[in-house]
């Protein structure tokens, strides 16, 4: 706490920061002031807890001074030493919040209990202070979680809002004799990586803001209320109850806040006009087909109003099924630039039809998936015993924009041809360790690497010579036995390290070295660095 002594005799000044046992009171910081406008100077820099102050003192005396806290509504506790036994000074200090009105000379038993009556008070009210604060930062980080679950219900029961009319009124304006309403539906998935930079890829915040944008629009006039969806990640919704022919113009607005503060714009499907509340779910409905099925490939079009026909009866899909046969010979020729080809030739015949919906990549997402599994069974059907064939990549065919939102078919055609060069080789290389006994090496030492097991051990396990296997393990994996036991060993050691309540010895013993010095020994030579300094470093 820090105390202002306001007096322009010095030797006053002096006297009372001798009679008072400061630090013992928790006082840790004594200011001086002359005149009571350069005390005002030092209360707004440092905003003393405790003020001392005169009554008669030039540029501005006490009186002035105490009226100037007073209409600051500042927490400081002012006290009054005055040479002056006056009764309308001793007025004016009630008056303007002080708590004590002492005479020269100072008594010092009446001057320190004036201190701690009014270290108390201050103490009591901050703590009231601090109290009501946080009951106010509960009550504000609530209120928006509650708001989103009274109207993702409104969504799922309209009549639920007959429960809630009230205080919807209060809280957001939503007119009495409301009877029509609109939804907007803006999805955020597909947002480009370079949009949340600034947000440190931190989504939450991203979304926090978003809402915030949206708010500020269409509640600005009454207008309505955007809230997070509990029914689906990732989407606002927003309700308009007012003003619905300029629906499509608050949108805009939104737009425009989105690329000022976010740098990017975001798609918003847009209901029609339905009665309200009983039409809300089915303009919910509306507004979600509209984002839903809009056309991908239409660059600058982000607000898309829904259209009772339907875009997708009037053209051809384009399956990723119709091209199998192409993608199955260039997959079976193993080579990365066959395939690359035939994801072309698709993109291609996709980008000729002139649509693609998010409906769309959800479509040909499955249709992939039934592909590969047919490749994989097919190619590992003859080994009885053959493990489960790798997996395909699920983003593939994630909704991906460019900064200005624009979708990105580049990125979808790169993303489908890595995947498939990736698993071919991954398919290939399965099959190649299917039945290889090297390979059930492999999986015998990661499955026994906490016992110790030398090279003898497993020649004896699997009925092969030391030689053979040796030899074999080399030529298949590119290392000798030993240091794959070594590297699987110390790569669980890594792990154990990662919990501080297990000791270096026994995580040692775990992972089957006897001997802690020869495992720190080896530890260190395949990371560079001691047990110890590896769990400092993954404990920071």
């Amino acid at each position: 706490m820090r105390a202002l002594i306001v007096d322009d005799e010095k030797h006053v000044r002096d006297a009372i920061k001798l009679l008072v046992p400061w630090s013992e009171l928790g006082i840790t910081a004594l200011l001086e002031a002359a005149d009571g406008q350069s005390a005002k100077e030092l209360i707004e820099r440092e905003k003393p807890e405790l003020i001392f102050t005169d009554m008669m003192m030039p540029v501005m005396n006490g009186v002035d001074l105490l009226r100037w806290i007073h209409e600051q509504e500042l927490t400081s506790k002012t006290i009054v030493i005055s040479g002056y036994d006056d009764f309308k000074l001793a007025r004016e200090t009630l008056r303007y919040g002080g708590l004590d009105y002492i005479l020269k000379p100072i008594e010092p038993d009446q001057l320190i209990k004036a201190v701690k009556q009014a270290i108390e008070m201050w103490c009591r009210e901050n703590q009231d202070r601090t109290l009501s604060q946080n009951r106010v930062m509960e009550i504000n980080q609530l209120k928006p979680v509650y708001w989103d679950k009274v109207f993702s219900q409104m969504i799922e029961d309209p009549q639920s809002y007959f429960a809630q009319a009230e205080p919807l009124q209060q809280e957001f304006g939503l007119p009495v004799g409301s009877d029509l309403v609109r939804v907007a539906v803006l999805s955020f998935e597909g947002v480009n990586p370079e949009s949340l930079r600034s947000f440190s890829s931190d989504e939450d915040l991203f979304y926090f803001t978003m809402m915030n944008i949206s708010n500020e629009i269409v509640q600005e006039a009454r207008q309505g209320y955007a809230f997070s969806y509990w029914n689906q990640r990732r989407e606002i919704v927003v309700i308009m109850w007012s003003r619905l022919e300029d629906a499509a113009q608050s949108l805009n607005r939104m737009q425009e806040g989105f690329k000022r503060t976010l740098r990017t714009s975001f798609h918003f499907g847009l209901g029609g006009v339905h009665p309200f509340p009983s039409g809300l779910k089915a303009a919910y409905q509306e507004a979600s087909a509209a984002l839903h099925h809009r056309n991908l490939l239409e660059a600058g079009q982000t607000i898309h109003q829904y259209s009772e026909l339907d875009p997708r009866g009037r053209m051809q899909l384009v399956h990723l099924s119709d091209h199998g046969e192409a993608f199955r010979i260039a997959f079976h020729s193993g080579q990365a630039q066959r395939i690359r080809e035939a994801v072309a030739d698709w993109i291609q015949a996709v980008t000729g039809a002139g649509r693609i919906t998010p409906d769309m990549l959800e479509m040909w997402r499955s249709e992939y998936s039934v592909l590969c599994s047919q490749w994989s069974k097919s190619w590992l059907e003859e080994a009885s015993d053959a493990p489960p064939g790798p997996t395909i990549d699920e983003d593939v065919f994630t909704l991906r924009y460019e900064p200005d939102c624009r979708f990105s078919l580049e990125q979808l055609e790169q993303a489908l041809a890595e995947d498939l060069i990736r698993f071919e080789l991954s398919l290939r290389e399965l099959k190649q360790q299917t039945g290889n006994v090297i390979y059930e090496i492999k999986k015998y030492v990661e499955t026994h690497y906490q016992r110790e097991i030398s090279l003898q051990d497993i020649a004896n396990h699997f009925y092969l010579s030391r030689e053979y296997i040796s030899r074999k393990f080399k030529q298949e994996l590119g290392e000798n036995l030993s240091d794959y036991i070594g590297r699987i060993r110390i790569a669980k050691a890594q792990r154990l390290l990662e919990n501080p309540n297990m000791r270096v010895v026994q995580i040692a013993q775990m992972v089957g070295y006897q001997d802690e010095k020869y495992f720190s020994k080896v530890f260190k030579k395949l990371t560079g660095m001691t047990p110890n300094e590896y769990r400092k470093g993954q404990l920071l």
